[in-house]
């Protein structure tokens, strides 16, 4: 197939990204051996390709390859750091909220840090592991992600472990008086019967009167048993209500 000179212009760019058909390259490759004017408009184009990329050297390459994986190493522990100290401060202020301890994290910041990040913090997990297994599923990175892998769906499993075990949590309102057990525990006593024992903090208890006062009592427990005892009822509010204690004798 004979090409005019127009023609070979048009054909030579995709002659050098190896992109035109195999008759083309042919048909480009028999003129240009017989054309001196578009030898010198391909020898153009190369130069003006090598210009706008110019060549790295090896160790130019590995240095920049060396730098991305770095930066996306540090990054994902970065953000796997992230999630676990929002779980240990969730839980320890948690614990110190359930006691009226305050005086490391104030009332505010206990509303807002369970507000805002107990919904946001499990969905973000869950999204970044899908995003990773999916380019784990297209690129076939399996071995180069593995530990991110296992970290975010080892945090994954805890999180739904954690809000099934609190799918089981009821809440249980009653009234009574109570007894002093000891100095962090007190029983709750409904015409003289225990209906249940609690852990209260010590600032709780100095506040309660043994026996005489009724008290309205809030607190949450497994969903089948109401009665059992301190590790799993959990004290979350009392306040004295005006009935007479001998209702309850």
């Amino acid at each position: 197939m004979k090409l005019n000179c127009d023609i070979v212009a048009d054909l030579l760019p995709g002659y050098l990204d190896n992109t035109c058909s195999a008759e083309s390259r042919r048909a480009v490759e028999a003129h240009l051996k017989e054309c001196e004017t578009c030898r010198m408009l391909l020898e153009n184009l190369k130069n003006e390709a090598a210009e706008e990329l110019p060549a790295l050297n090896e160790a130019e390459v590995l240095q920049k390859t060396s730098w991305a994986i770095g930066k996306r190493a540090v990054g994902a522990a970065a953000g796997v750091t992230a999630i676990v100290l929002y779980w240990l401060i969730y839980f320890w202020q948690d614990h110190l909220a359930d006691w009226g301890d305050y005086r490391f994290f104030s009332y505010n910041f206990h509303e807002i840090w369970v507000g805002l990040g107990l919904m946001v913090v499990p969905a973000v997990t869950f999204l970044w592991l899908a995003a990773v297994l999916r380019r784990c599923i297209r690129q076939k990175t399996w071995r180069k992600n593995a530990v991110l892998l296992c970290a975010l769906a080892l945090i994954v499993s805890a999180q739904t472990a954690w809000f099934a075990s609190q799918r089981d949590q009821w809440e249980t309102h009653a009234a009574g008086t109570v007894e002093i057990v000891d100095e962090q525990h007190i029983r709750l006593k409904n015409k003289g019967e225990v209906v249940v024992e609690l852990a209260v903090p010590p600032s709780v208890k100095n506040l309660l009167v043994e026996d005489t006062v009724v008290y309205n009592v809030v607190y949450t427990h497994q969903a089948n048993d109401r009665h059992n005892d301190y590790g799993t009822c959990r004290l979350q509010y009392i306040t004295a209500i005006d009935l007479p204690p001998e209702y309850f004798n």
